[in-house]
């Protein structure tokens, strides 16, 4: 997803909002997205299956709050999709870091 945020933004700055290309990053960014946190939901609720629950809320409240991290980030900067573009790359580098730090440790239950 890192790798589809950084091809939106240079077609962003090489072909000055022209909005079918818009609509087809954001259509390959989402989709990705979507496969991307199915798995990750999946493995997330496979360490802790006797907290399966909780789990499941804890993925829910990160969802939710990213996206109002993302959308209040947006909204509060010029309008355009290049800032789209950017806002997109920057939570999926943060994503990238979170996978980096958590990767390989064992839940203690």
């Amino acid at each position: 997803m890192l790798f589809l945020s950084c091809i939106y933004v240079y077609f962003c700055l090489a072909f000055q909002e022209n909005p079918y290309l818009i609509i087809f990053y954001n259509f390959l960014f989402y989709s990705a997205s979507a496969l991307a946190l199915a798995n990750a939901s999946a493995a997330a609720l496979n360490a802790f299956p006797l907290m399966a629950g909780t789990s499941s809320a804890i993925i829910g409240m990160v969802q939710i709050g990213s996206g109002l991290l993302g959308s209040s980030l947006a909204s509060v900067l010029p309008t355009s999709p290049l800032i789209l573009g950017t806002v997109l790359g920057a939570l999926s580098l943060l994503s990238v870091l979170a996978g980096i730090l958590v990767r390989g440790k064992e839940p203690n239950l």
